[in-house]
């Protein structure tokens, strides 16, 4: 047999498979006779829901329960849909009689990719990510829609007590929550939106978009990973402040360090991926396999071996401690920092790693029907925001230790500074009444008001750092 062409008299190696004319697919002796003649192995591209490699060579079962059945009941509803599977233009009866006339191995990825389409054509199954009920399609789509809505608000109230005040708006530690808040709320926004955006044609729980919405939520989703990128800045903070004593003097000397890598890192990846935002069945986003998660791979491994080099430090300083210290359950600054760090962290790694397992299960051509852990990993990755807001808050709570919880010479030094201060306050306001200054000099007293720094060479009363913002 000749090859067969097609409109274009180009040689067409899908036309082996399917008959584009008529409209049916080939029978198995047509398939494995055109292939010899033109060799026509079918290649396909790769990502997430590409479909492996078509040759009639590798096709054949041992026996009929091995073979795969696109619709296993025989139900299509919508045989003339198209089905996004094997190339353009093929329809879910052409899939169909494919499966019916060529014998595929039921546990091949070929198989796996072809019913999880299956839902576009009406089959009853687990096609739609395990969801073979319009509500459990339904709780796809809106659950993680308002645990991304609990997200934003979790990042809006971050980023309003961080800068509500001059003051706050100068600690180095308040301006790198509130920008991970920003880009965490881009990035919920987003995800809010899960199916709406996706093109009509894939035929998802609530989608109602084109190609660019698609392509402007994958965009997005990608942006807001900037948020978890600033989490391994947030623990290199926490590393210089705890276990090297920094002060904010040294470390706002730093800070384009602390900000422009995560922000280059994720705006490189966001529109490198361009060309590969479609249908992920959640929402758009990243489907090419495999690199696309690498980055949030390596965040996770550094903030993870920062996290042990500070719980390494405490350790020590814990220990040598306890050869002075006369009461041996006390708590100190160090320890209230270190905690909060454990926190923020864990709150990291609930996001991100349940999605990233399903990303790296759907590339290897697995779990496209595990419903439950793909609702969970769902629900996981847009809550950052809500995570963080909790971590935020919780000292106000949670971990502030009670004054019979600090050593007798601690709470005595305390007690003397707050008075010392509050004393040489009312002398300084008293003053104020009483004297005019130059109007220079008074500048500069509400330049310091604003924004209080830390002096490098002056007094350093304590080497830990409050983690209340």
């Amino acid at each position: 047999k000749s090859c067969p062409i097609d409109g274009y008299g180009n040689p067409s190696q899908l036309s082996c498979y399917f008959d584009f004319y008529e409209g049916y697919a080939r029978d198995s002796q047509y398939v494995v006779d055109c292939v010899k003649s033109c060799d026509a192995q079918v290649q396909f591209g790769s990502c997430k829901f590409c479909p492996d490699g078509l040759n009639a060579l590798d096709f054949g079962v041992d026996n009929d329960a091995d073979k795969c059945h696109f619709c296993p009941k025989y139900d299509i509803k919508y045989p003339d849909r198209l089905v996004p599977v094997f190339g353009a233009n093929i329809t879910c009866w052409q899939m169909q009689e494919f499966y019916e006339s060529v014998d595929i191995d039921k546990n091949s990825q070929n198989c796996a990719l072809a019913q999880k389409m299956n839902f576009i054509c009406g089959c009853d199954g687990t096609g739609y990510a395990g969801a073979n009920t319009e509500a459990k399609q339904a709780v796809l789509a809106w659950l993680p829609r308002m645990m991304a809505i609990l997200s934003i608000f979790g990042s809006l109230f971050i980023l309003y007590d961080t800068t509500r005040t001059a003051q706050k708006r100068c600690k180095l530690l308040n301006q790198m929550l509130s920008t991970l808040s920003i880009f965490d709320i881009l990035g919920s926004t987003a995800y809010a939106f899960t199916t709406l955006p996706t093109p009509q044609a894939d035929y998802l729980y609530g989608s109602e978009g084109n190609d660019k919405t698609c392509i402007a939520q994958g965009f997005f989703i990608q942006v807001g990973t900037i948020a978890c990128f600033l989490n391994v800045s947030l623990a290199m903070y926490y590393l210089l402040t705890i276990k090297y004593g920094w002060q904010q003097a040294r470390l706002k000397s730093k800070r384009i360090h602390f900000f422009l890598p995560p922000i280059l890192v994720g705006l490189v990846f966001a529109f490198v991926g361009v060309p590969y935002y479609d249908n992920a069945l959640l929402w758009c986003n990243n489907t090419a396999r495999y690199w696309p998660e690498i980055p949030v791979i390596l965040a996770i491994v550094f903030a993870t071996l920062i996290m042990c080099a500070i719980c390494i430090d405490v350790r020590k300083k814990s220990r040598a401690s306890l050869r002075y210290s006369s009461r041996r359950n006390s708590v100190t600054l160090s320890d209230m920092v270190f905690v909060q760090a454990c926190w923020f962290t864990g709150a990291f790694y609930v996001t991100w790693i349940p999605y990233l397992a399903i990303q790296y299960m759907w590339s290897s051509g697995k779990a496209y029907d595990m419903y439950g852990f793909i609702l969970y990993a769902s629900i996981s990755v847009p809550l950052q925001g809500f995570w963080n807001f909790v971590v935020y808050v919780r000292p106000r709570y949670f971990g502030r230790p009670k004054p019979t919880d600090l050593p007798i010479s601690r709470r005595v030094s305390l007690v003397t500074l707050r008075s010392s201060m509050s004393r040489l306050s009312f002398r300084a306001r008293r003053a104020a009444d009483d004297v005019e200054l130059p109007k220079q000099e008074n500048d500069d007293i509400l330049k310091t008001k604003q924004c209080k720094v830390d002096n490098p060479n002056g007094p350093k009363f304590d080497r830990g750092k409050d983690p209340i913002p």
